[in-house]
């Protein structure tokens, strides 16, 4: 349980860096070595971006930093590009699942 915490903060303060207005949403209800979320707008609720499937805590911890916010930049990428073309964002994937 405490490499889920440590993973979870680390992701949270990971995606706060790429969306500072955004608000992060967890799946509470998954089992303590897998990852769920959502980003939300912080100000319209608007779910910007969901996760596909499960993130395992294990690939979390084999992940550095700079993997972890190329994964999330390479996200953002992402909903921009399909903000300006007005389609819903993919739900990308930490890895197999």
């Amino acid at each position: 349980m405490e490499t889920y915490k440590i993973q979870r903060t680390r992701l949270e303060r990971a995606i706060r860096e790429l969306f500072p207005a955004c608000k992060v949403i967890f799946d509470d209800s998954q089992a303590p070595d897998k990852f769920k979320m959502q980003v939300a707008d912080g100000v319209t609720g608007k779910i910007l971006l969901e996760t596909y499937g499960h993130w395992l805590v294990r690939e979390m911890v084999e992940k550095s930093d700079e993997q972890l916010r190329a994964l999330l930049k390479a996200w953002r990428r992402e909903i921009l590009r399909r903000e300006r073309s007005d389609h819903p964002a993919p739900r990308p994937r930490l890895g197999p699942d």
